[in-house]
């Protein structure tokens, strides 16, 4: 994870302080991997979900009821809606 989406900092997961744990000993990645090389046949309301999904901070991360409501899910809804003409 620390490769695909850059290292942790004290900045951007600010409870990563209190958690036993020394940022010096993390393995270090500078630069995040842009998300469209990690999963490239996701389309961008895909990408913008996950990217979401793996925030390192968890209060700062998209809850699971959000999720769902998210335009990649209501995408799909869409699609099945219109090409089943019911709820798949």
């Amino acid at each position: 994870m620390f490769k695909a989406f850059g290292t942790p900092t004290a900045k951007v997961w600010p409870a990563l302080k209190s958690h036993h744990v020394s940022i010096a000993k993390l393995p270090f990645w500078d630069t995040p991997e842009d998300v469209g090389n990690l999963v490239p046949r996701l389309c961008d309301a895909g990408r913008h979900l996950f990217k979401a999904m793996m925030v390192y901070d968890p209060l700062k991360r998209i809850c699971a009821a959000s999720a769902l409501e998210h335009p990649y899910f209501t995408r799909i809804r869409d699609e099945r809606r219109t090409s089943s003409g019911a709820w798949a």
